[in-house]
């Protein structure tokens, strides 16, 4: 990558806070109109979520004709979810934390990532069916890593779940984002044959869109690293304690502990997760030294103001 490639770094970097600035004002506009369970609130959650009439083969499709009779009766939703990072083992924490037998996943659809509040047209009610009619005591979960990059989320499920708990789950953003253009490319998506040449296409992507911030376009591969510019926005929805934060290092170095720290969050008692593995494990190409170390400056700044903002450092290159 050249010197105009690391400028280009700088331009997308100062349109996007601008961005996201002006996504933050109209979170707390929305919030402050009678807050987010008032008529505004919900009226911002339905034309999102009931954009689109119901689809029945959908439903069918994904969630059975069972689920779909059953619908009316189904009233339950997640308690807490695991919102992200991307690659930052979010399936290995997910299977930790499904493993308890106080914690029920999504039997239906048989996933962690439903990705429904944030990128999804379909109604609350094909939402609902996804999960069992009765939990039996037990915390439901949703996992999908689109949420922590959302805009729109937050607003969302703060209409539906105000009470709802929070894990996220960090990695350094530069291996973060190598590792998330391999994912892609084992599952065979149209990604350029090299890391670089998707930087590049990326960073012209963004500069050509205006920096938008919707998930239509997944491959944001630097962008997605922006940790504490997505935190900022759920905690300007939701109560700080709501969350818990995580650096993947904690769940590679002692995975027993980690789990302890998860289950004390949400309340539930102490459990053996000796049998969990890692999941998604995948070979990964070396990135360019000369890659790296623009990927490491590019996102000095951005660590350095999610350091600021969680009161903690991570030993992150």
């Amino acid at each position: 990558m050249t010197g105009n490639d690391q400028d280009s770094f700088r331009t997308s970097h100062d349109q996007e806070r601008l961005s996201d600035k002006f996504d933050k004002i109209l979170a707390e506009i929305y919030l402050q109109q009678k807050g987010p369970s008032g008529k505004i609130g919900k009226l911002l959650a339905k034309i999102k979520m009931r954009k689109i009439v119901l689809n029945v083969t959908t439903l069918l499709k994904t969630v059975g004709v069972w689920r779909l009779l059953s619908s009316p009766f189904r009233k339950n939703l997640p308690d807490f979810f695991i919102i992200g990072a991307a690659k930052s083992g979010t399936t290995t924490l997910f299977d930790l934390v499904t493993s308890h037998p106080g914690v029920c996943g999504i039997p239906a659809v048989k996933t962690k990532e439903p990705w429904y509040f944030g990128s999804s047209s379909l109604s609350l009610k094909w939402y609902r069916c996804l999960f069992p009619i009765k939990k039996n005591g037990k915390l439901a979960c949703d996992a999908s890593t689109s949420l922590l990059p959302s805009s729109l989320a937050p607003i969302q499920i703060r209409c539906v779940l105000p009470n709802a708990k929070f894990i996220a789950i960090l990695r350094d953003p530069t291996d973060r984002a190598l590792s998330h253009y391999e994912f892609d490319k084992r599952r065979g998506l149209d990604v350029p044959a090299n890391f670089e040449d998707t930087l590049k296409i990326e960073h012209m992507r963004m500069a050509m869109e205006g920096i938008r911030t919707d998930l239509q376009d997944f491959h944001k591969y630097v962008r997605w690293g922006h940790y504490a510019t997505q935190l900022e926005k759920w905690f300007s929805v939701f109560d700080r304690k709501q969350f818990l934060i995580l650096e993947i290092s904690e769940l590679q170095n002692n995975r027993q502990k980690t789990a302890d720290k998860v289950f004390n969050f949400l309340g539930l008692p102490e459990y053996d997760i000796a049998n969990v593995k890692d999941a998604n494990m995948g070979q990964y190409t070396n990135m360019h030294n000369k890659t790296r170390q623009i990927l490491v400056e590019y996102y000095r700044p951005h660590n350095e103001q999610l350091y600021k903002l969680l009161g903690r450092r991570f030993d992150w290159s």
